[in-house]
């Protein structure tokens, strides 16, 4: 399993179990900050942007999409 899918899954793990935007949003903040190349390179791709957008709003239902795609 590569580092992003697993991380991909502590993610909706938190939006499925928390519900807390809080935490959803500094974890993808977080990502921004790892020093592996795959997971930098998936902070900067438009469905990170479009999941911390939905962390900021609150849109629980569209983050769940987004993570099922």
């Amino acid at each position: 399993m590569d580092y992003v899918t697993d991380l991909l899954e502590n993610f909706e793990k938190i939006i499925n179990e928390d519900q807390i935007s809080n935490r959803a949003q500094l974890f993808l903040e977080g990502l921004k900050h790892s020093g592996r190349p795959e997971i930098v390179e998936f902070a900067k791709s438009s469905k990170f942007k479009g999941m911390l957008s939905s962390a900021k709003a609150k849109n629980y239902d569209e983050l769940k999409q987004m993570l099922t795609k």
